[in-house]
Parts: structure tokens; sequence; C-alpha cells
């Protein structure tokens, strides 16, 4: 899929990673001790966006933290019932890299357990927080696939300090190619030059100038590589609670989210958005799971 060249016009997708405002890395809130002391504002934050995607039929994947799946469970219900996808975003919103084998495969699978109780839908993906996976000491792939995972959305294919490969494909790929099954769906990058750049999530969604991120989409779409956006529900709500921290980490936790939801707005208003799940070549039996 999403070979340079090809003369099918790539999708663009949706993904959603279902945190809170003070799930931020590289930060003293970091501690999951501090988190219960702390006001919850994911709900309301991701009932504004689903009510948004509706009104463009747009579908999603939330990649969800499994700590706060636990204590939101109405809310990963709703976003079921409006027609969307959930998959795991681990437990306690630890990198890959920062943890052992064991302790990844006992993070990764409460939060498996805990999605899955509060909705009834076996949880088929996984975003690693942070996308960090770089470096990680162990295959977290083979773990990912031993325990029944078909996807992954981990990889950051562009310049990121600590986290970004440049080396991989920025277009979903089989990376086992023993299990065809299995697919890696990274965030999508743009070349310039030498230099190839994110624009389709996060802060570079929130930051860059609305006329970068259409372009940039469009050539890619027109490579035939689908587009993979991502957004925290945070990002909608410019009034939100944000942590105390220096200028620069603000920034780059919550910089541009005033202009965000105009800018998601445009998005949903000229193309069509669907799940990893609804993806057409990622998965197109998912319906049959």
């Amino acid at each position: 899929m999403g070979k340079a060249g090809s003369k099918q016009k790539g999708q663009s997708i949706l993904t959603i990673d279902y945190e809170d405002w003070f799930h931020v890395l590289g930060h003293g809130l970091l501690d999951p001790s501090v988190w219960e002391k702390l006001p919850v504002h994911v709900e309301t934050d991701t009932l504004r966006l689903l009510d948004l995607l509706d009104q463009h039929s747009a579908r999603a994947t939330f990649f969800v933290v499994g700590w706060l799946g636990e204590r939101t469970p109405d809310v990963l219900k709703e976003i079921i019932r409006r027609g969307h996808h959930v998959a795991s975003h681990g437990y306690y919103h630890i990198p890959p890299n920062k943890m052992s084998e064991f302790e990844f495969r006992k993070d990764l699978l409460r939060s498996k357990e805990a999605i899955e109780n509060a909705t009834g839908i076996s949880v088929l993906g996984y975003r690693a927080p942070g996308f960090g996976v770089r470096d990680c000491s162990f295959c977290y792939l083979d773990v990912l696939q031993k325990h029944g995972f078909l996807y992954d959305s981990s990889v950051f294919p562009g310049l990121f300090p600590g986290r970004g490969q440049g080396k991989v494909p920025s277009h979903p790929y089989r990376p086992d190619q023993s299990n065809p099954e299995f697919w890696e769906v990274p965030i999508s990058a743009i070349g310039f030059g030498p230099v190839r750049l994110v624009f389709s999530g996060g802060g570079f969604l929130r930051l860059l100038p609305g006329w970068i991120v259409r372009s940039s989409a469009t050539r890619s779409r027109r490579r035939g590589e689908s587009v993979v956006y991502y957004l925290h529900p945070r990002d909608v709500n410019p009034d939100g609670p944000t942590v105390d921290a220096r200028w620069w980490q603000r920034l780059r936790y919550y910089g541009g989210r005033y202009g965000l939801l105009r800018k998601l707005e445009d998005i949903l208003s000229s193309e069509k958005l669907t799940s990893i799940e609804e993806s057409r070549e990622i998965m197109p039996t998912v319906g049959a799971l």
C-alpha cells in the first residue's frame, strides 16, 4: 500500500490519543500517584470532539490510556456507540523504551483488559505513548503480535529528538513479512529536500499553517499514500488546564490550540476521514473479526 506512483488515491485516517491534559511526557505529573488528585477534563473534551465528527460523518480510532479508560467507561461506550473504534495507548502512558519487556507486556495487557471490559470490543491496535519505541531494548512488535494485536501506530517517521525514525516508510506498511496481516501505521510525513517532516499530528498539526498541512496531505494522497492524522481531546479545548512547565514545554504540549479547532473543521470539510479499523487497505476484513 501507499507506494509512490500508485494511481489509487490514498485515504485520510483520523486517530485520537485518549489522554487528559496532565498526560504529558517529561514532566512531574507523569507520576500516576498524582493523577487521582487532578480534575479530569477528557470526558467533556471528547464529547465535544465526537459531536464535531458526527457533523462530518467522520470516523476515528481512539488510542485509550487504560488508567483513564477504567475511570471513564461511559465515554468509551459513547465512542463505540457513535461508530468509532478503540485501541491501546498503554495503561500508565509509559513509552516502551522506558520499560523492560516484562513491564511492557504487563502494562499492555492491563490496558487491553481495561478497554475491553469497558466496551466489550476486542482491542486490535496499539500506539506507544510519545512514540517512544526508538532504541527499545526488546522487540515490542513481537509482543504485540503474540498477544493478538493486528496493527501498531508507534512510528514517527520524521525529525523528533529522541523519537524520530527518518529511514522508515511514512505510509502504512507490513513490518513483518512472515505475518502479512500485521500492519505498521505511522504518522504521516513529507519530504522537503533531504529532510522529512511530520505535518499531520500533535504540535506539528497545531502549529503549522493550515496551507502547509493541506498541501502536504494532498501531495501524499496523490502518491497513493494514506494520510494519518492524530490529535488529543485537549487540543480542541483551548481554555483547558495546563501543567506548570517551562515556556518551550508548554508550547510543545499545548501550543496552537486556539487555531486547531478551525483547522480540524477545514480538514473534516474537505476530506473523508476514517478509522484505522475501517481502512479498506489496512484492515479490509475487520467487520468479520
